[in-house]
């Protein structure tokens, strides 16, 4: 838990292919066990750095478990794009934000 309070773990596929969808998932943990967040938005870039999804709400599956359906549109820029996950939770009088580093993908041209 490296002493954070709040940490999210990111799950995606190392690759995809134009006009795919991605499914991001997440879990949320506060004090080590999963925990609802009070909000998670996902931001994807592409390799130009121009956001194709733009702080996108999570949808809620379990507890502290968060998902998006990212379809990948059939001219998608091909190479690697970037996806950041933003949680926010709150702790009596404390929020804590937390942005995750982005975890790349690879998107690739549809053979």
């Amino acid at each position: 838990m490296s002493g954070r309070f709040t940490h999210v773990v990111l799950h995606l596929a190392d690759i995809y292919y134009q006009g795919e969808d991605a499914y991001i998932t997440i879990e949320h943990y506060a004090s080590g066990a999963l925990a609802d967040a009070v909000t998670a938005t996902v931001t994807v870039r592409d390799p130009v750095n121009a956001a194709v999804v733009s702080a996108a709400a999570m949808t809620k599956t379990a507890t502290g478990v968060y998902g998006y359906e990212w379809a990948i549109g059939a001219s998608a820029n091909p190479g690697p794009h970037r996806v950041q996950v933003t949680t926010t939770y709150t702790s009596g009088a404390v929020t804590y934000t937390n942005m995750e580093p982005f975890k790349t993908t690879e998107v690739r041209l549809k053979a």
